[in-house]
């Protein structure tokens, strides 16, 4: 089974932490690399990822090229 996954995640967002998404590549060590895409914004909240003025170019384009390369 491949398993692919892009995370984005922010240094201002509550409802997530670095030590939770360092849980989850922790869990997805042994997965391709190829197959795993993380993106972290210092300043950027949950919020930002969805509705942001940046998000289509800040998370929306590189999620879909990533989605296109697979």
């Amino acid at each position: 089974m491949t398993f692919l996954s892009s995370s984005s995640y922010g240094g201002a967002a509550a409802l997530s932490d670095v030590k939770d998404v360092q849980l989850l590549l922790d869990s997805l060590k042994d997965h391709d690399g190829d197959k795993l895409v993380v993106q972290y914004k210092d300043d950027d909240a949950h919020a930002d990822y969805v509705m942001g003025q940046t998000a289509k170019q800040v998370v929306q384009d590189p999620l879909m090229a990533f989605f296109r390369l697979q």
